[in-house]
């Protein structure tokens, strides 16, 4: 008697374990858990505000796709190796670099001229009571290209922009250089140009020659689609935190940004 009664109570434990757990009599039929996607994107692109951008944008993609972004750092040589589909290369989704692809970000530049018409610099006002103190003056941004670009010699510029006139000068160091008076003029962001206050001016180079595409070349669907998210308004417009230009959108206020409104101009002139 008692021999039966073990025998049913271990059949019916057994029918509980069937209709609870199903699985473990089944592993060849378990399924798996559904598992997050990852896209991986190689960056090449060395200027610090291109990640820092590609970081937080990358964040607000993962939390709207359930998506993984796998950002990282890649030299030339690995992407020319996954160009050429070198053995052993492991192929991102994505690759970020300068100058080829589907533009999705803007780094822009401008020609900045010693001026001695310019005032000179005066101490920062210390603002009333409950008011916020009046900007320093800084450089003045030209309404145009109408110095004679072309034929201006000895003006400094970054490796990345050696070609975009005609008398540049390799410097590794534009802004130091140009401030200790080794050369009149030289190319630099509007981030470096607000720190050289008043004596200079700035223009916009001509035929959108200030600027460097930061592009996105896709090498799958994944990476295809993370290009498509970045080029939505919303990241666009949050190019502007960073310093950077939307090759979509006008994103500088000329009262509020006048040297950066005036780099961008150049790229939307007709």
């Amino acid at each position: 008697m008692r021999k039966a009664l073990r025998t049913l109570l271990a059949v019916c434990a057994a029918g509980v374990l069937i209709g609870c757990f199903p699985r473990l009599l089944t592993p060849r039929e378990r399924k798996s858990a559904p598992q997050r996607k990852t896209v991986r994107v190689w960056v090449t692109e060395e200027e610090p505000a291109v990640a820092r951008w590609l970081k937080k944008e990358a964040a607000a993609y993962e939390k709207e796709t359930g998506r993984r972004i796998y950002l990282r750092a890649a030299t030339e040589q690995e992407a020319l190796s996954v160009r050429q589909r070198a053995e052993g290369t492991v192929i991102p989704d994505l690759i970020v670099e300068t100058g080829s692809g589907e533009a999705v970000a803007l780094r822009g530049y401008a020609l900045f001229l010693r001026d001695d018409t310019a005032a000179l610099p005066t101490p920062a006002p210390t603002g009333m009571l409950f008011s916020r103190p009046a900007p320093s003056p800084g450089p003045t941004p030209e309404p145009g290209p109408d110095v004679d670009v072309q034929s201006l010699s000895g003006v400094l510029a970054p490796a990345c922009l050696m070609e975009a006139l005609p008398g540049t000068v390799l410097s590794a160091q534009a802004l130091s250089d140009l401030v200790s008076g080794k050369a009149a003029a030289a190319l630099l962001t509007a981030g470096e140009g607000q720190t050289l206050g008043s004596g200079y001016r700035a223009w916009a180079l001509p035929e959108k020659k200030g600027f460097l595409t930061v592009g996105g070349n896709a090498l799958s669907p994944l990476g295809g689609d993370f290009i498509a998210f970045l080029r939505r308004e919303a990241p666009q417009r949050a190019l502007s935190a960073f310093g950077l230009y939307s090759p979509l959108l006008r994103l500088y206020d000329p009262t509020d940004d006048p040297l950066r409104a005036m780099i961008e101009r150049g790229w939307f002139a007709e």
